[in-house]
């Protein structure tokens, strides 16, 4: 076998190995984008399982199991007690988003409830923290 045969050879191994490199490439992105989908769907769920969830900074008239505690920090550097149009402090829609974070991770945990429910403001954090519980 000559030059040019063996030339002309590799070059259609390489033209093959690119081919079989792009269709996995391809067959790849198709897996990320199922797992994308997936992941969004699966979110949603959490999301709107955590809308449900009831919080209370006391115990609840149904019986539960108690299945975890559950914590959030949020860093509020800075924020002053001041009023944005709708009424609502900059404090209060940390607390907002302290109560939500405590929904998501309760959701994730396929709970109904978080009861005992405490938040402590610092001057650069708010602590939240309850325990998380199923219905029974």
């Amino acid at each position: 076998m000559g030059f040019r045969e063996r030339f002309k050879e590799e070059l259609e191994k390489q033209k093959e190995l690119q081919k079989q490199q792009k269709e996995l490439q391809k067959q790849q992105q198709e897996e990320a984008k199922k797992q994308q989908e997936q992941q969004a769907v699966e979110q949603k769920e959490i999301e709107e399982k955590a809308s449900k969830i009831i919080i209370s900074t006391g115990d609840i008239k149904r019986d539960y199991e108690i299945v975890s505690l559950v914590y959030n920090t949020i860093g509020i550097a800075g924020i002053q007690d001041v009023f944005s149009k709708n009424g609502q402090t900059e404090q209060d829609s940390q607390f907002r988003i302290a109560e939500s974070n405590l929904k998501l991770l309760a959701a994730n945990l396929k709970c109904d409830a978080i009861i005992y429910v405490k938040f402590n403001n610092n001057p650069n954090r708010l602590h939240s923290y309850g325990t998380a519980v199923r219905y029974v």
